[in-house]
């Protein structure tokens, strides 16, 4: 039964504790709470001014070539610091990042609170040995609210965490990023496969942004849209949060058509009309970003038609047109139909096939 009551619901705050020592400890810990919020606010706002003194100096220079003939309004802001952290090398056909130090910061989520800091990395960051972890923390690599602190040190809502290390990140193609138009609204790329359009998981200068930062001096652009790291073909970036609003919502209305080709395991069915899959996906796995197939999930449809079929190595080529937008949809609607891309490692029990 549900209960509608007259009264406001103002929360009223608890009486404060007759024993002087809690009471102190409370006031202590309301204090220390609302230090770090304010801590908090102060980054916030550093970061904001970062963004905006990037957008004012690109604004105020004249359009190129490539041009950045506008001020952009985007949070995935290249800095010249960032820029300066590290440089590119190529080598048998692929784009290398020098390492470099670098410190991931986060803040203490809802879900990390009360937990100690050496259980936090070890069972939601596994890539290194919970020896490692200890080992790290002991020597002041990771680190809460800017102080070294010992592997149980008990987290709480707003306390920053700070984890310093050596980056390696992974090598992708050496491909060029190639602009293919540019005017005062947007800026369209050729992406090459293999390279995240942004920073994601262990990509960071090996990114579409930060390439597109180093190279073509573009250091404030607004996401549109995404392709997959493994996918190639344009991208649409945006100059300003009013261009990628415009554009984003063509795309969400349907009146921007998207078309892919992938090349499929087997003999893709001809059909004198194109192959409908109206089949609802649902996340699987967060950590992964794994999608499946699934009745709870939410709406996704796709269009197919075959072009082309290989018979030396059993392999068609399909033309694919989503009509929904879903993570992993193509790939997901393709395996769901038995002919799974040929080389994808998630969706493909057995990829090899170029």
């Amino acid at each position: 039964v549900l209960h509608m009551s007259s009264q406001p619901n103002n929360e009223v705050p608890p009486p404060a504790p007759d024993d002087p020592n809690k009471r102190a400890k409370l006031e202590e810990k309301e204090a220390k709470k609302q230090e770090h919020v304010s801590r908090r606010k102060e980054k916030r706002t550093k970061k904001r001014k970062e963004r905006q003194a990037v957008r004012d100096d690109v604004a105020s220079k004249p359009a190129d070539d490539g041009g950045d003939d506008g001020a952009a309004v985007s949070a995935g802001v290249v800095t010249l610091d960032q820029i300066g952290e590290t440089s590119y090398h190529f080598r048998a056909g692929l784009r290398c990042v020098h390492p470099y130090a670098f410190t991931f910061k986060t803040f203490c989520k809802g879900r990390w609170d009360g937990r100690t800091v050496l259980d936090l990395y070890t069972q939601d960051f596994p890539t290194l040995p919970r020896e490692v972890y200890m080992r790290k923390i002991q020597a002041g690599l990771i680190t809460v609210n800017g102080a070294v602190v010992s592997p149980d040190t008990v987290l709480h809502i707003h306390d920053e965490l700070a984890h310093s290390v050596h980056r390696h990140e992974p090598s992708v193609s050496d491909a060029p990023v190639r602009i293919v138009a540019s005017d005062a609204d947007v800026v369209v790329i050729d992406k090459p496969a293999s390279i995240p359009v942004h920073p994601c998981g262990r990509y960071r200068h090996n990114s579409v942004l930060f390439i597109l930062a180093h190279e073509h001096n573009h250091r404030a652009l607004y996401m549109v849209h995404r392709l997959d790291r493994l996918t190639s073909g344009l991208l649409l970036l945006a100059r300003s949060a009013e261009s990628a609003k415009r554009y984003a919502d063509q795309i969400q209305a349907g009146k921007v058509r998207k078309t892919y080709v992938a090349k499929v395991k087997g003999q893709f069915p001809e059909t004198p009309e194109d192959l409908l899959v109206d089949q609802p996906l649902l996340v699987q796995n967060h950590r992964l970003g794994l999608n499946r197939v699934a009745p709870e999930g939410k709406p996704a449809q796709t269009l197919f038609r075959r072009l082309a079929y290989d018979t030396h190595t059993n392999t068609s080529l399909v033309e694919c047109r989503p009509q929904t937008g879903r993570t992993h949809q193509i790939r997901i609607h393709l395996h769901w139909l038995g002919h799974p891309i040929t080389n994808d490692p998630l969706y493909n029990d057995s990829p090899g096939i170029r």
